[in-house]
Formats: C-alpha cells, sequence, structure tokens
C-alpha cells in the first residue's frame, strides 16, 4: 500500500488500471532497489507473497487499483494465493 500510494501521489493519480506483483517474491525493504547483502547477492525480502497480496486486496477494495494481478508465478504459488484470498487475480501474466 505505501508504495502504491507514494506512485498514484507521483503520478497525479486517483488510482491505477491494473496492479501487478511482478515476482513471487521480493527485495529486502528499505535497502535500495536491488538490495544486496554481504556477498554481493540479492537481499530477499521475509514478508510472504500472501501477506503482499493481502495489501493487493485492500487496495482493490478501497479502488486505488481497479484490477489487481500476478506475474511469473507457478501453479503452486497461484493455487496458494486462490486458496488464502477473497478476490481473485484479474491477470496472470506469462
Amino acid at each position: 500500500m505505501p508504495s502504491l500510494k507514494k506512485t498514484l501521489t507521483d503520478l497525479g493519480l486517483e488510482y491505477v488500471d491494473l496492479y501487478l506483483i511482478h515476482w513471487p517474491m521480493g527485495f529486502k525493504e528499505d535497502d535500495g532497489l536491488f538490495p544486496k547483502d554481504d556477498e554481493g547477492k540479492s537481499a530477499p525480502s521475509d514478508v510472504d507473497y500472501v501477506d503482499t497480496w493481502k495489501g493487493m486486496e485492500e487496495a482493490y477494495k478501497l479502488g486505488l487499483a481497479k484490477n489487481i494481478g500476478i506475474s511469473n508465478f507457478n501453479h503452486e504459488q497461484i493455487d496458494r494465493i486462490l486458496a488464502n484470498s477473497t478476490v481473485k487475480p484479474t491477470v496472470n501474466q506469462v
């Protein structure tokens, strides 16, 4: 939600037509766009993508995103989203 709200403010918009989770994983928060660990490898986030999806549902319910979806998820990850959601993804970008 914080990222979407910042994007909407930056763009001067009240909502986006489509908001996607691009990957079923994220990077460590508050450490730049592509944070690295001490060994120079990507530093993943501890946030579960199902929790991220719940934020996407909130954005949808508040009207900040007219449609929400996923990208680069495999069928097990999609099944997990469906089993733990109240709003189904509108889009599965492949």
